[in-house]
C-alpha cells in the first residue's frame, strides 16, 4: 500500500492485497445424507446442505481508497471536526457466499470542549446467500441474494468529570431494512425491519 501523510494531521492512501488459497472451505453445497453421517430415511424430505474444501486454487483481489483528517487547520470551534472514509472493492476468481464485491464506509467526528459527537456510515453491496448448487430454477427460493444494504450510526458524549461520561448512540438510525431477493432485485424472497438500536447511561473509565 502506498499513503500520503496530510499536515497537520491526516493521511490518504490505496492498498492492494491478493489471497491465493488452496483447497477452501466453501459452503453452501447440496451432500449426500450419507456423507454428514446420516442415513437417507433419517430425515425423508429434507435437503442436506455443507461445506466441502474446493479443489485447486482460489484467488481473490482486494484493492481499497481510503482517507482520514482532521481539520484542525480550520479557525475557531471548527478544529474540532475530523473526517474519515474509505471504498473497498473484492474481485473473486468465482462467487463467494455472504462476501460483497464492494464495501464503504464514511463519518465525522466533533470534539469542542466537553462535548462531542460522531456520524457513521456503512455500505456493501448485494451478496450471495444460497447454495452453490442452486440455480435460478431451484424450487422455492432460485437463487437468493442479500440485498444491498446502508446504515447509519450516532453516537455522542459529554464529560461530566474526569471519569464519567454521559452517553449516547444509535446503531441504524433510519431503520434499514435487510432485504433478501431471489434471482433479480426487486422479486423480494425476506423483508426483515429489526429496527433502530439506541442506548443512553453514564459511562466510566477506572
Amino acid at each position: 500500500g502506498v499513503q500520503y501523510f496530510l499536515e497537520p494531521s491526516g493521511l490518504v492512501g490505496i492498498s492492494y492485497y491478493k489471497l491465493k488459497l488452496k483447497d477452501m472451505q466453501q459452503a453452501g453445497f447440496t451432500v449426500a445424507p450419507e456423507s454428514v453421517g446420516f442415513s437417507a430415511t433419517d430425515y425423508p424430505g429434507y435437503t442436506f446442505i455443507s461445506t466441502q474444501n474446493g479443489s485447486g486454487t482460489y484467488e481473490t483481489d482486494g484493492l481499497t481508497f481510503e482517507y482520514n483528517q482532521q481539520l484542525n487547520f480550520l479557525p475557531g470551534a471548527l478544529k474540532g471536526l475530523s473526517l474519515y472514509g474509505s471504498v473497498t472493492r473484492v474481485i473473486a476468481d468465482n462467487v463467494r457466499i455472504g462476501v460483497p464485491n464492494k464495501a464503504a464506509n464514511w463519518g465525522a467526528r466533533y470534539r469542542y470542549g466537553r462535548f462531542n459527537i460522531q456520524v457513521n456510515g456503512t455500505w456493501q453491496a448485494a451478496s450471495r446467500l444460497c447454495a452453490l448448487s442452486d440455480t435460478e430454477t431451484t424450487a422455492n427460493t432460485g437463487i437468493r441474494w442479500l440485498d444491498a444494504r446502508e446504515i447509519w450510526g450516532l453516537s455522542a458524549g459529554y464529560k461530566l468529570t474526569r471519569r464519567f461520561e454521559l452517553m449516547l448512540s444509535g446503531r441504524n438510525v433510519f431503520n434499514a431494512p435487510s432485504i433478501q431477493y431471489s434471482n433479480v432485485p426487486g422479486r423480494i424472497y425476506l423483508y426483515d425491519v429489526y429496527g433502530s438500536l439506541w442506548s443512553f447511561g453514564v459511562r466510566g473509565s477506572f
